[in-house]
């Protein structure tokens, strides 16, 4: 990693005692800079090198990221994030101290939030990681080809889509629709950009297709009581957890 000047701050300070820390596993030196460049930053840091402790440590709930500093020697380390994975939901980022595409796909396949290769502009790292737990503060979790949102679970390989393991019912078009809105949680996506980027053609005056779309996927949805797409009059929608 190059060196950076603690002085000059890419993420905004954060209060250690309103936050959970975040947690790298990895080599004790490594692990150090790593823990040096994020607290400058302002981020509350625990480091603990690989073991079954590390592990244990990241299944604990007391940790909001989890930093797999790769590669690992006492563990494999997509054993080590498949492990977590079949637990917990905390959102793990990896980084690989090589170039490895096959490493890369099987890591996001297995539920990891993101995959960096060393070296690593700090600047990068901090805003890898704000993404990261701006998408986790949503309550949203998306693998890759699954979407989790709560007791709402999105599966792209078979397009089903359940809630608390109750299958709803939906066609192609509506869980590509709930799977774009799920995906930005919280923002106000425009009838355009819907129509754009889900049917696949430019919204047209007195199209009223994905309206027409959006109220028949919420009133699937409004058994779950646990989301629901609000309309925004004039723009768009949103989807929100509730």
């Amino acid at each position: 990693m190059q060196s950076w000047n603690p002085q000059q701050s890419y993420a905004p300070m954060l209060d250690e005692k309103e936050i959970l820390p975040i947690l790298i596993i990895g080599a004790a030196a490594e692990t150090g800079n790593l823990s040096r460049y994020l607290q400058a930053d302002g981020y509350p840091v625990e480091a603990i090198e690989e073991s079954e402790h590390g592990i244990a440590l990241a299944l604990s709930g007391q940790y909001r990221l989890a930093i797999f500093d790769l590669p690992f020697t006492f563990l494999n380390g997509l054993e080590a994030l498949r492990r977590v994975r079949r637990q917990s939901l905390l959102p793990v980022l990896i980084l690989s101290a090589e170039e490895n595409d096959m490493e890369r796909v099987m890591a996001l396949e297995l539920g990891a939030d993101d995959y960096l290769t060393k070296p690593i502009l700090p600047p990068e790292l901090t805003a890898r990681i704000r993404t990261i737990l701006r998408r986790a503060n949503t309550g949203v979790s998306v693998f890759s080809t699954l979407v989790k949102a709560r007791g709402l679970e999105l599966n792209r390989s078979d397009y089903r889509v359940k809630y608390r393991n109750e299958e709803i019912l939906l066609t192609t078009l509506e869980f590509e629709l709930l799977e774009y809105l799920v995906k930005k949680t919280g923002q106000i996506i425009s009838r355009d950009e819907l129509m754009q980027q889900v049917l696949g053609r430019q919204l047209s005056p007195n199209d009223r297709s994905v309206d027409v779309h959006i109220s028949n996927l919420r009133k699937k949805l409004s058994a779950t009581g646990a989301c629901k797409i609000k309309a925004i009059r004039g723009v768009g929608y949103t989807f929100l957890l509730t």
